[in-house]
């Protein structure tokens, strides 16, 4: 029994029989995420994407579902721990003219206070 195990991948039941979830999957999350998008007429997004296995599976779930209920992305930021990379990102951030960002992954040790100083 997981009270936190939220991988696609654990729903799995011929790889994972005994594995019970009392929270969704992400993958969940994102088809409601993104028919929230869809909702609101937000069709043009950017998307930061942490640089760890995370950041890389949730965004791989979230273009899925996007390209599914026909949302454009203007852009995905990989970001690292090292401040100095993600300077030049930051000014392409600032720079887009989407209305939307969402964030893919856990970040760890980056905070929203540490993207956008």
């Amino acid at each position: 029994i997981s009270y936190g195990a939220t991988d696609p991948s654990l729903s799995d039941r011929v790889a994972f029989p005994y594995v019970y979830r009392t929270v969704q999957s992400d993958e969940e999350e994102y088809i409601a995420l993104c028919k929230l998008l869809k909702y609101f007429g937000w069709n043009w997004i950017g998307i930061i994407q942490f640089d760890d296995y995370v950041g890389y599976q949730n965004h791989q779930l979230l273009v899925k579902y996007l390209s599914r209920e026909g949302i454009c992305v203007a852009f995905t930021i990989k970001l690292t721990t090292t401040p100095k990379e993600n300077a030049p990102k930051q000014r392409l951030i600032r720079k887009s003219s989407t209305d939307i960002i969402i964030i893919c992954g856990d970040g760890g040790a980056l905070s929203s206070q540490a993207l956008f100083d």
